[in-house]
């Protein structure tokens, strides 16, 4: 596509704009904002992605990993933890 036909097809749009009611024109700048802060949610997962891929150092296996995990919860305790206990 070159310039001329990027240029003309831009003159469409602004002449398209120009004709639109209030409330479509709303609609339209609500879905540009929603787009932008997508974006931007996106580009902020991708930096820290590529932050913090790797920094975690771990030479055990999944399923250690997994079974430490779940040891910890409170939840898969085998005796019921109360406040009341003495």
């Amino acid at each position: 596509m070159n310039t001329l036909q990027i240029e003309a097809e831009r003159m469409e749009v602004i002449r398209e704009i120009a004709h639109c009611s209030e409330s479509m024109l709303n609609r339209i700048r609500a879905l540009l904002r929603t787009e932008r802060k997508q974006t931007a949610d996106q580009t902020l997962t991708q930096s820290m992605v590529a932050k913090y891929a790797g920094a975690w150092e771990d030479d055990r296996d999944t399923d250690e990993i997994i079974s430490d995990i779940y040891n910890s919860r409170l939840s898969h305790k085998e005796e019921p933890i109360s406040p009341f206990d003495k």
